[in-house]
């Protein structure tokens, strides 16, 4: 169903529109650009929004439908050891399919590279290597309310099936232009591109590349001219656990899923207590077997001692390391900017 010119815009963040079924006013973003009526729960398309100055140029449709979305959210659930029990049986609160708008950006990087082949961090043998590559199809997200970590976790999505825009796509399901013409680079996506441009450059040289290091270089990164606008699919799920919201989201392409669920903390500190045993008889084990080789013999034990302690030390720094990203994974997936995101949209 599609709205015509009688919608009219109330100010700069909101728009009035009208179902063209059964006549109920609908109020939507300025960048929505398709909804469901609140009165009917009819699709409703807004084209008059498109213009030559927001148009998308292509658009990758939904392959998955909704129970494969909420089945992929499921099983990452069942996969977790930490998530309580009475979750794994979760009621969805809502479950939304959003096309997202990106850029689609042909990236050149050029850069004149010195390289030293390293030996224990002593420099060594060293290289000169002038090149350039162009990436093509980058997707960048262009909505600043969502973290840029989620959009790139959301990838890949397979750039060969894209379509010419079509309204026909939007019809069951929410999207969103985007009015910001500015195109810039987050910092993800220039280091994702940087470390494998380092990568390539690297393996030009008859060494294994974890032996090489960049010791000075001029790195120069350009967006070129043909940068393309392109809706992706992604499904929005919220789900409720203790007054917390959690908003998971499916790759609306490939299914995978992004976000995380949450931890019952007693079964999470049954299981640290259980490999922190694990890992000390090893330790035990490990250092028993060592004082009984010749070569041990003529170490000291505060040596010994040394080494055992270095062991537990990087063992814990791993471990707070993984704590860390987790705890700012869970940030970004509950942030209530987040939220607000997917509230904002009339429901069916």
């Amino acid at each position: 169903m599609f709205v015509g010119n009688e919608g009219n815009t109330m100010n700069n963040q909101y728009y009035k529109c009208y179902c063209s079924c059964c006549g109920g006013s609908l109020i939507v973003k300025d960048v929505e650009l398709s909804t469901f009526c609140a009165y009917c729960g009819q699709p409703t398309i807004i084209t008059e929004k498109i213009t030559d100055y927001n148009e998308p140029n292509y658009i990758i449709p939904f392959k998955v439908t909704i129970e494969e979305a909420e089945q992929s959210i499921r099983k990452l659930i069942k996969k977790n050891i930490f998530s309580p029990t009475i979750f794994r049986h979760f009621t969805i609160m809502d479950i939304k399919g959003i096309y997202m708008p990106y850029w689609l950006f042909d990236i050149k990087i050029s850069d004149k590279m010195y390289l030293a082949e390293t030996d224990l961090y002593i420099f060594n043998k060293k290289y000169y290597r002038d090149a350039e590559c162009v990436f093509n199809n980058i997707p960048c997200g262009r909505i600043n309310k969502i973290n840029p970590q989620l959009f790139h976790e959301l990838n890949p999505f397979d750039m060969t099936q894209l379509r010419e825009f079509n309204f026909a796509y939007l019809s069951g399901f929410y999207s969103e232009i985007s009015n910001d013409e500015n195109k810039y680079l987050d910092d993800i996506t220039i280091e994702m591109l940087t470390n494998l441009f380092e990568e390539e450059v690297k393996k030009s040289i008859d060494i294994a590349p974890k032996n090489l290091c960049v010791v000075k270089h001029d790195q120069q990164i350009q967006i070129l001219d043909n940068s393309k606008k392109v809706l992706l699919p992604v499904w929005f799920l919220e789900c409720k656990y203790k007054e917390q919201i959690y908003v998971l989201m499916v790759n609306g392409q490939s299914g995978k899923t992004v976000g995380i669920v949450p931890v019952d903390w007693k079964i999470f500190a049954f299981y640290t207590i259980l490999a922190g045993l694990i890992f000390s008889i090893i330790i035990v084990l490990l250092w028993y077997l060592v004082r009984n080789w010749s070569f041990w013999l003529y170490l000291s034990s505060e040596y010994v001692f040394g080494f055992v302690f270095a062991m537990i030390f990087f063992g814990c720094i791993g471990g707070s390391v993984g704590i860390i990203k987790f705890i700012i994974k869970m940030k970004n997936v509950t942030s209530q900017s987040l939220y607000n995101y997917i509230r904002e949209r009339q429901d069916r």
